[in-house]
């Protein structure tokens, strides 16, 4: 039984990740499954933003459906960098779209950190219960940063999307 149960759990025998890296983003992240890029303009308050989207879907023994990095980059001095006032705002904003979008349930939503920067956490529920969505946003100087992950509420906790969310790292720039 102890030879199984190592069999299982020694990352020799684990699928092999894959690194985005994404200089324009300003990051990098690892995913079970080689990511797709799609650039799309937003209409806002501020003008036309870029928004730009990485994704990739696991595979079938994946306990994720969706891997998700978004980011876009604010016009210069749109975000006042003393102002967390805006930022929070934003934020949850943020969270409240996702979660009408996604015609669910908003059922946390924490502070939450990256290198330093700081922003939100949240989980929404959907798809009548049946799915989850885990997200963290940042704001890093004047570019939005969003990751994302969507399981079924049977699968949602399970340590390939732990390991997607601490895999996100900033690049110098």
């Amino acid at each position: 039984m102890l030879m199984l149960l190592a069999f299982l759990v020694c990352p020799f025998f684990q699928k092999a990740w894959v690194e985005t890296i994404d200089p324009d983003g300003g990051f990098r992240v690892m995913t079970p499954c080689e990511m797709q890029s799609h650039v799309q303009p937003q209409s806002t308050v501020l003008g036309a933003l870029m928004y730009h989207t990485w994704w990739c879907q696991g595979e079938e023994d994946d306990p994720n459906t969706l891997y998700m990095v978004s980011w876009c980059e604010y016009p210069p001095g749109s975000l006042d960098g003393d102002s967390l006032d805006i930022r929070s705002e934003l934020l949850q904003v943020t969270m409240e779209a996702a979660t009408d979008n996604l015609r669910g349930t908003l059922m946390y939503a924490a502070d939450a950190e990256l290198e330093g920067h700081l922003g939100k956490q949240w989980r929404i529920d959907y798809n009548d219960g049946q799915a989850v969505m885990k997200s963290k946003a940042f704001f890093i100087g004047d570019r939005f940063l969003l990751i994302q992950v969507a399981a079924s509420r049977e699968r949602h906790l399970n340590p390939e999307a732990d390991r997607f969310f601490d895999s996100l790292r900033l690049l110098d720039k």
